[in-house]
């Protein structure tokens, strides 16, 4: 049965014939999808520099494990050993805030209380028409003043807490009877 998986996989051979790397694709296939599960919805959902970097560096270990220039086994493994790493410091990072902005980076406020803060939008290399195409993109005013605040999270997308704005509030006088009209604008 070893000879089997040997042969299969070509796993002592010097050159693979393609149903070789193809069985190696569909092997290698599998186990990555099973170590993104392991990963958990953080690794394709929050997308931090923390995240692109282990689905960089596990594509580029595990394509080795298909085209043969690195022992199968040991790359598959090389896999999950990153992605059980990546597990231990998203973990460690939840309880421990100061590592997490060490290794996760910090949100930036662009916007406050209508100001643009032009210092935060140099430090992120983000002009301000490109503020407003993030804003319209997302369905928000261009309008800065209407704006609390808006932050460049970590992951790189940006998020908008609108001003609370005091009602508009418009009396209007109406004769034969009625006395006042009072119209709420929001």
């Amino acid at each position: 049965m070893e000879n089997f998986f040997d042969w299969l996989l070509g796993l002592n051979e010097e050159t693979l014939t393609v149903w070789q790397v193809a069985v190696r694709g569909l092997l290698v296939y599998s186990s990555s999808l099973l170590l993104v599960r392991v990963a958990g919805k953080r690794f394709f959902g929050e997308h931090t520099a923390f995240d692109v970097v282990l689905g960089i560096i596990l594509g580029s270990v595990m394509s080795r494990a298909i085209n043969g220039s690195a022992p199968f086994w040991g790359t598959v493994v090389g896999g999950l050993t990153l992605v059980l790493m990546h597990l231990i410091l998203a973990t460690v990072t939840f309880y421990y805030s100061r590592l997490s902005l060490v290794v996760k980076g910090q949100s930036d406020q662009l916007v406050d209380e209508g100001h643009v803060l032009d210092k935060a939008l140099r430090h992120n290399r983000i002009g301000q028409n490109d503020l407003l195409a993030a804003l319209r993109k997302n369905g928000h005013t261009s309008d800065f003043s209407r704006l609390k605040a808006v932050y460049m999270e970590r992951d790189g997308s940006i998020s908008v807490i609108p001003a609370k704005r005091e009602p508009q509030v418009i009396d209007i006088e109406v004769h034969e009877g009625v006395q006042i009209v009072r119209i709420e604008m929001q």
